[in-house]
């Protein structure tokens, strides 16, 4: 069964990464190739996590602030549509990552864009998942209370800075 679950979340993200690069117009709010390193980073692989597409994920947006428009659709749209807790904890700790960032367009964008405050692994029974829905929802909640603390800092020391001149 172990095997069938790996094969079939590998199928998924093949399927995925097929349909971002060749179906996704390129446009200012989607971008194929950011959001096929991002299901790359998200993958439904238990065993491994892809730190080299999380890691270009990363580095797109410090590069080139314009990217955060479609990083934000193509995450928002894998973390909404998964039902695996492997999947919400790559799209977390990548959100995570994001936050680490600290260029000032990250800073902007408050809440995070998805919501996983009622996760629940939708591929096993709940009694052997609960601890990690549990966890998921935690983290969750850890994130995105963070980004709602450092928003308001950030839009003050703004104010401030327009005051002063």
């Amino acid at each position: 069964m172990k095997l069938w679950k790996r094969a079939a979340g590998a199928l998924k993200d093949h399927n995925s990464i097929l349909l971002a690069t060749i179906l996704t117009p390129r446009t200012s709010s989607r971008n194929g190739t950011l959001e096929a390193a991002i299901i790359k980073a998200t993958s439904h692989d238990g065993a491994t996590i892809d730190y080299r597409s999380a890691q270009r994920v990363v580095e797109w947006i410090r590069r080139s602030p314009v990217s955060l428009k479609p990083l934000v659709w193509g995450l928002c749209l894998r973390m909404e549509r998964t039902h695996s807790w492997v999947v919400a904890i790559k799209g977390l700790m990548l959100m995570h990552g994001i936050l680490c960032c600290k260029t000032p367009l990250v800073l902007k964008i408050g809440r995070l864009p998805f919501d996983l405050s009622e996760f629940s692994d939708g591929h096993s029974s709940g009694s052997k998942m609960w601890g990690f829905n549990a966890f998921v929802r935690s983290y969750y909640t850890f994130l995105d209370q963070r980004t709602a603390l450092l928003y308001p800092r950030y839009v003050r020391r703004r104010i401030q800075r327009f005051e002063f001149k």
